[in-house]
């Protein structure tokens, strides 16, 4: 019995941290406001541990920033879909900005944590 109401604890913890694609859709617009703000510390609080070996505050700041800056004020911003892939929510955001267009995506895990993040080309 004492087992059963453990893993109901488990369990209704898991429910609690799940993502729903609302909650993963506004930690993409997030992280994309602090991308495109230059707010990199914040932005790599965000990552998963396995995100953050792979993409540092150094390099956010050294290399995605001047990519960021290259590409121009954003204009507008398209409406964003959300899609299951095992774990995780991927929400891609089309962004049109001065020199060119993209789609912003990112991978969200269900604790809310960003696993992925992509500049693709876009439309």
């Amino acid at each position: 019995m004492l087992l059963l109401r453990i893993l109901a604890g488990v369990f209704a913890a898991t429910l609690l941290v799940a993502q729903t694609p609302a909650e993963a859709t506004a930690q993409t617009n997030k992280a994309f406001t602090l991308l495109t703000g230059e707010k990199y510390q914040a932005l790599f609080a965000m990552f998963t541990p396995e995100m953050q070996a792979a993409l540092p505050v150094e390099r956010l700041r050294e290399q995605v920033g001047p990519t960021m800056r290259s590409l121009g004020p954003v204009k507008s911003q398209g409406k964003p879909t959300v899609t299951q892939v095992d774990d995780n929510h991927v929400v891609i955001i089309p962004v049109v900005f001065t020199n060119a267009n993209i789609n912003f995506q990112c991978a969200v895990t269900q604790a809310g944590k960003i696993s992925g993040m992509f500049l693709r080309p876009g439309q």
